[in-house]
């Protein structure tokens, strides 16, 4: 009852002004305005109702407009950033929202636009690349449009080896007698036994929690 009793600020009325025609009687309006001897009639009640709300309507019209230059001044004051030239390429901003499709995987920027003219410092008029339709849209629709690097190329990793394992002196003895053998005497190499690549031990075994112990894993 407060918030529809209260005056708007952007019509300049309270809701029930526009609703009903008239202002509803709280317990305020009781207490210093007395209640009408005898209601008016049917034909006078309504016609008394439209005067009353075209005289709202037309004075909220007004307002309105009043209020939203107001407003839109406000917001101009807000915006931030480097204004933009003639020809420059930018990026749109269009924040459409597909059913079915997360929006973390939508394309809200669209472009790139051509700004075509400055029509002021709040507003340009733009033109799509390769299409003759134009639009005016706001500063903060917009976003500079950066070409990809034509002498860019990947850069390839290099490619790192594996540390290798230091040897024992055990190791190192048959690398000697194997050498021997190949310079000495060839049966040698058909005689030596080929060499079992080194373990590597497996990964700790990680027991389950405590209060899975009533429980049976398969």
């Amino acid at each position: 009852m407060a918030i529809r009793s209260s005056v708007q600020e952007t019509t300049g009325m309270t809701p029930n002004k526009l609703m009903f025609g008239r202002e509803i009687n709280i317990p305020l309006t009781l207490l210093h305005e007395p209640l009408p001897s005898s209601p008016p009639s049917h034909i006078e009640y309504i016609g008394k109702l439209q005067d009353n709300i075209n005289k709202a309507y037309d004075i909220v019209r007004g307002h309105m407009k009043t209020q939203q230059k107001r407003q839109k001044v406000n917001y101009d004051l807000k915006q931030s950033g480097k204004p933009y030239k003639e020809n420059d390429l930018v990026w749109l901003f269009t924040p459409r929202k597909k059913k079915g499709l997360s929006p973390k995987l939508q394309k809200f920027w669209v472009g790139p636009y051509r700004i075509v003219k400055k029509l002021s410092d709040a507003n340009y008029m733009i033109q799509l690349e390769g299409s003759l339709a134009k639009r005016i849209v706001h500063f903060n629709r917009l976003k500079i449009y950066v070409t990809p690097h034509p002498d860019r190329t990947l850069v390839k990793k290099p490619i790192i080896s594996p540390p290798q394992r230091p040897l024992s002196l055990d190791e190192g003895s048959e690398t000697e007698d194997m050498s021997n053998d190949e310079s000495g005497n060839e049966e040698g190499v058909f005689d030596q036994q080929p060499q079992t690549p080194p373990s590597i031990p497996g990964r700790r075994r990680r027991l389950p929690p405590r209060r899975f112990r009533d429980y049976v894993f398969y």
